[in-house]
């Protein structure tokens, strides 16, 4: 059994039940391109149900989201490929809890999964995907466990004497998707969307800081 931590687990159901309604708020008030709202058309309804590609046992898929106007990106730091890059299938499991993150983009109104992303120095328990964010075709994933000991935007990530340093990631994903991903609408500030995303926010901040430092995962 891999290690978990089950202590926030009730943190985390917050924080996505946070973002699903600031997601639904933002996706149902996009207008467009003058700005206006579109016309209620009836109840809401769900639109996808978005898996993985590789989907396996304790992924934990899902565990963080982002979205930008057509895109979602999604986390699942527990993912345990050893595949680097974004050329990975994903079907090879020796990289225990590295993590992952997927790109889906909504085209036509359907959503495909277009990229499947994975750290440049992929390392079991990195929990990459640990964080996501989207800016249209720029993706940041954290990975608040990476181990490696580099300074600034040069390393490579080899030498990882530096134990739970973290570490980030930056994508440009229009090559990847084939497409062009505009911005999508953003919430203006005291809107429900932005207090909904900011106490998305403040919640996911407090489970890391409630998460135990230091400690040594080892693969059962």
């Amino acid at each position: 059994m891999k290690m978990r931590r089950q202590g926030a687990r009730g943190v985390l159901a917050v924080t996505a039940a946070l973002l699903a309604a600031g997601v639904m708020l933002q996706l149902s008030g996009c207008g467009d391109d003058d700005g206006a709202p579109p016309p209620w058309a009836g109840p809401e309804a769900q639109e996808a149900y978005l898996k993985a590609s590789n989907t396996e046992a304790n992924d934990r898929f899902g565990t963080t989201v982002a979205v930008d106007g057509d895109t979602v990106v999604v986390g699942a730091y527990y993912e345990d490929s050893n595949d680097t890059g974004t050329t990975g299938a994903g079907a090879d499991n020796s990289g225990w809890d590295s993590g992952a993150a997927y790109v889906f983009v909504r085209s036509g109104g359907v959503w495909t999964q277009e990229a499947y992303l994975k750290a440049s120095n992929t390392d079991a328990g990195d929990g990459f995907g640990d964080a996501v964010a989207v800016a249209g075709d720029t993706v940041v994933v954290g990975a608040f466990w990476e181990d490696s000991n580099e300074t600034g935007t040069a390393g490579t990530g080899a030498d990882n004497s530096a134990l739970q340093s973290g570490a980030v990631y930056v994508f440009d994903v229009s090559p990847l998707t084939g497409l062009t991903l505009g911005p999508g609408c953003a919430p203006a500030a005291g809107s429900p969307v932005s207090l909904l995303l900011a106490a998305a926010a403040v919640t996911f901040a407090l489970r890391r800081r409630r998460s135990p430092l230091g400690i040594q995962r080892t693969p059962a």
